[in-house]
């Protein structure tokens, strides 16, 4: 079983023509851990027409573009779909390449750590594993209520057991690139939920580590995805603050029933 050495796998980088200096960037970047990804036109959900929207898309996600998401696997924007499409793209070029892996980054990656050995045991460790894996997180993100279902695997590997956010940062090989396609249309999810979705119950197998090793660095936010609406925002927020609002209640409930036992046996002592 050969090594894997990021330095060597074919990279692109999904980016907008429209923001080629976010790609400059990004080369300067990753050129510190001798990472050099190819530009690849990424997709401008506003360029689209509303009747190809309709021929790739569930009916719901026009609903959800029209009135904002309640969940965060939704897709809630015409960016979510240039960024979905763009990533397809992407795994049907693999189909056609000569190459058997693909690194996929977005115009928003950053290396989080000083060397690319780091990311290669990381790999290895991976593809001695589980040399039948699909893809390989090098970023990643749990949702807010993330009940931690990945699959341990050792102190650094996990099995993607449930939602993860991102894409901005992930190996693809060709088998892999081949059961997301197969799935892909019509879209309902962000690519990175039909992703999880896809390991979660169509066997692909896809890993993570412990910590990101390219991190997303968005302070001006992804050109590929964009357009959030305050109504997401807000949707999203009082979606948290249900959350929140239910553990607080549970706190003064379990708070008061300790109170009433302490005073009933204190009560009880001074009889």
């Amino acid at each position: 079983m050969a090594d894997i050495d990021v330095t060597h796998i074919k990279s692109y980088v999904i980016n907008l023509k429209k923001n080629i200096e976010k790609y400059t960037f990004l080369q300067k970047n990753l050129a510190t851990i001798n990472i050099r990804p190819e530009r690849f036109n990424g997709i401008y959900g506003k360029d689209l027409s509303n009747e190809y929207i309709d021929s790739v898309t569930y009916p719901s996600v026009q609903f959800t573009i029209d009135h904002g998401r309640t969940v965060d696997n939704n897709i809630g924007t015409l960016g979510g779909i240039g960024c979905y499409l763009s990533h397809v793209n992407l795994w049907k070029k693999i189909g056609d390449s000569s190459e058997d892996v693909f690194l996929i980054l977005e115009d928003d990656a950053a290396p989080s750590i000083y060397s690319a050995d780091e990311i290669n045991r990381f790999l290895n460790s991976i593809n001695k594993a589980d040399p039948d894996w699909d893809a390989i997180y090098l970023g990643w993100a749990k949702p807010f209520y993330s009940s931690n279902n990945d699959i341990k695997i050792s102190n650094d590997i996990y099995k993607i057991n449930e939602i993860t956010f991102q894409t901005h940062a992930y190996l693809i090989n060709k088998k892999g690139a081949k059961k997301l396609l197969e799935k892909a249309f019509p879209i309902v999810d962000q690519v990175d939920s039909y992703m999880s979705f896809m390991a979660m119950y169509r066997n692909f197998r896809s890993y993570r580590g412990n910590v990101s090793y390219i991190v997303q660095n968005n302070v001006e936010g992804s050109d590929i995805q964009t357009d959030f609406s305050i109504k997401i925002y807000i949707n999203q927020l009082s979606n948290y603050s249900i959350k929140i609002c239910s553990i607080v209640i549970m706190i003064v409930i379990i708070l008061l029933l300790f109170l009433c036992v302490y005073f009933y046996k204190k009560s009880r002592s001074r009889e």
